[in-house]
């Protein structure tokens, strides 16, 4: 099978090895696909595969084609000679490496190996490491989001909830950490007890300022994750026919199971579940909210919208299907859930996202306030993985490396440049 090459210079040994030993594991991974593998290729692959589990792992995720088709899509959107000059652009040296071109379907599948291996789309030159020379400017770095929360009583007293903790647990009339550890300064007289009648106004508030995430067993064991700038309004104890709760903001569920409904009630719908594990996402600066199903089934209904006569109202969505509300209208797409829930398990995941949106995400974890210079293409789309836990920088050198924009950090005030 015939693979084009181009040369790009680098300089530091450990890479260029590195590097060839990803494009030869490329190649053979394409090359089994379609059976053209020598016995000793096929013996190379092998003993590849079984060197690690991580290996394996990645030779059974190229294999699958409906992982290999999405990142054969984001190659799509890469423009390797730009790539390439980049790279050129950002390396010093003599000694050539051999790349492989994208210049037909299995060539891709190679391509697609080895971005999958070294971590892909605009991530790739990051974590390689080959001297790149861009840099973020700033004179103070900004740290990530911490655990940090709000918790407004029914009584309308207000406690600041320690950062050393994690989450609260509502248990009957007194509130906890996750710890066990009793919340000192809230007291049994200002929390409704069960049985209580519950009004509106009877309802506590577990408030996540930008810049923070918290979590929340509720008083029936589910248990609530909630991202920065989010908001949950609930119950002490729920004895009604329905678990009713309000979101703002974005969090993950899973619910406990009951013959009771559980409800949330959020921007303009209304999700309802028995027992499950779902991820709403409702921003207020979002275009749309998103409810997206991890486990079991939901329903997810509109509020004060009337029923289109090309709809059904509600949809039930089942796992890996996200429904989109439009504000008139739902529309149930399938989807990768780890790209949803990135932000629970300590990641950005971008897959195709355009600058925007990945701005929003990054103002609301490290609580910045982002403005753009005039021409700054908004809608420019990148794919990549990075941890949450890094600074601000991290993320926007890795944006950056791509050669298509910059940053200054002000304060608390990013710009985003050409």
């Amino acid at each position: 099978m015939p693979f084009g090459s181009v040369s790009i210079v680098m300089k530091d040994k450990t890479d260029i090895a590195n590097l060839n030993n990803h494009l030869r594991i490329g190649k053979l991974i394409a090359l089994s696909l379609t059976d053209d593998l020598s016995a000793e290729e096929q013996i190379e692959l092998n003993l590849w595969i079984q060197k690690s589990e991580r290996n394996a792992f990645i030779y059974d995720k190229i294999k699958d084609k409906r992982s290999l088709s999405e990142d054969l899509s984001e190659l799509e959107e890469i423009d390797a000679e730009y790539a390439l000059q980049q790279v050129r652009r950002r390396i010093r040296g003599t000694q050539k490496v051999e790349v492989v071109k994208s210049n037909s379907y299995w060539s891709r599948v190679a391509a697609a190996a080895i971005f999958i291996i070294i971590g892909t789309s605009f991530f790739y030159f990051a974590k390689m490491n080959i001297g790149n020379t861009d840099v973020v400017s700033y004179q103070e770095d900004i740290k990530p989001g911490t655990n940090k929360a709000l918790l407004v009583l029914a009584s309308g007293k207000t406690i600041k909830l320690s950062e050393a903790q994690n989450g609260v647990v509502i248990n009957q009339h007194k509130i906890t950490y996750s710890d066990g550890t009793e919340i000192n300064n809230s007291s049994a007289t200002e929390i409704p007890r069960p049985g209580d009648n519950i009004e509106a106004s009877q309802f506590n508030t577990l408030s996540i300022p930008k810049g923070g995430q918290y979590q929340i067993v509720l008083s029936d064991g589910t248990r609530v994750w909630l991202n920065a700038a989010s908001s949950l309004k609930f119950p002490s104890a729920f004895t009604s026919a329905t678990r009713n709760i309000e979101l703002i903001g974005e969090a993950y569920f899973e619910v406990a199971k009951s013959k009771i409904p559980f409800i949330v009630v959020s921007n303009n719908q209304v999700v309802e579940v028995l027992g499950t594990h779902f991820n709403i996402n409702s921003y207020a600066d979002e275009k749309y909210t998103r409810t997206t199903l991890v486990e079991g089934s939901v329903r997810v209904s509109l509020l004060n919208a009337k029923q289109s006569t090309d709809a059904a109202y509600p949809v039930k969505l089942v796992p890996g299907q996200q429904s989109v509300n439009y504000g008139r209208d739902l529309k149930v797409i399938e989807i990768q859930t780890e790209s949803v829930l990135d932000w629970k398990n300590g990641d950005f995941i971008f897959k195709k996202e355009n600058l925007s949106q990945i701005m929003r995400k990054v103002a609301r974890w490290y609580d910045v306030d982002v403005i753009y210079d005039k021409n700054i293409d908004l809608n420019q789309t990148f794919s990549g993985q990075v941890s949450r836990s890094k600074n601000i920088s991290e993320i926007l050198r890795a944006l950056q490396s791509t050669g298509r924009i910059n940053f200054k950090i002000d304060h608390k005030t990013v710009t985003v440049m050409k």
